[in-house]
C-alpha cells in the first residue's frame, strides 16, 4: 500500500498530458510542503550567520566603548576630585562612570554573546535539515511511491523544533 503522499503524487502524474515533460512533472513529483521546508531551512541556514555577527558586533562594540569609557574615567577621576571643587566637574566624572557601567551591562541583559552562539548552532542545524530535505526532494523524484510520509513529517517535525529555538533567541534579519 502507497503512503499517502506518494499516493497523491502519483495520482497527479497520471492526470499529466502526455506532452508535459520533465519539468512539469518534477513539480509535481515533490510535494509543496517539502519544496517550502528546504527553501526554509535554506534561508534560515543563510540568515542566521549574518544575525549572528551583527549580535557579535554589537556586543564587542559595547564592550570596548564601556572599556575605553572606564580607562578614561579612572585617569581623570583623581585630576577631577584634586584641582577642581565644581560640582559639575565631578558629576560630569560621574556620569562617565555610569555610561561606562551601563555599556557594560548591556550586552549580559540583552544575551548577545549567548544569543549569537545559539543562532551560529541553529545555522548548522538548519544547515544539516536543508541537506536531508534536498535528499527527500530527490528520493520523491527517483520514485515517490518509497518515500514513506514518516521521513516528510520527521522533517516537518525538526523544522517546528528549530524554528520554536529561534523564535527563543529573537532572531529576525529579513
Amino acid at each position: 500500500m502507497k503512503s499517502g503522499i506518494a499516493a497523491t503524487v502519483t495520482a497527479l502524474l497520471r492526470r499529466l498530458p502526455s506532452g508535459s515533460g520533465p519539468a512539469s512533472a518534477a513539480t509535481l513529483l515533490v510535494p509543496p510542503l517539502v519544496e517550502a521546508m528546504a527553501e526554509d531551512a535554506r534561508d534560515n541556514a543563510r540568515g542566521l550567520p549574518l544575525y549572528a555577527n551583527h549580535l557579535q558586533f554589537k556586543a564587542n562594540l559595547l564592550t570596548a566603548l564601556s572599556n575605553t569609557l572606564a580607562a578614561l574615567t579612572g585617569l581623570a577621576i583623581w585630576t577631577v576630585l584634586q584641582r577642581s571643587s565644581a560640582w559639575w566637574a565631578q558629576a560630569a566624572v560621574a556620569l562617565a562612570a555610569l555610561t561606562s557601567a551601563v555599556l557594560g551591562f548591556l550586552p549580559g541583559i540583552y544575551r548577545w554573546n549567548e544569543n549569537a552562539g545559539t543562532a551560529r548552532r541553529l545555522a548548522s542545524e538548519y544547515g544539516h535539515l536543508y541537506g536531508d530535505l534536498l535528499d527527500l526532494k530527490g528520493r520523491f523524484l527517483k520514485d515517490p511511491a518509497s518515500v514513506p510520509d514518516g521521513d516528510v513529517k520527521e522533517a516537518r517535525t525538526r523544522l517546528e523544533g528549530l524554528k520554536k529555538q529561534r523564535q527563543e533567541i529573537n532572531a529576525y534579519w529579513k
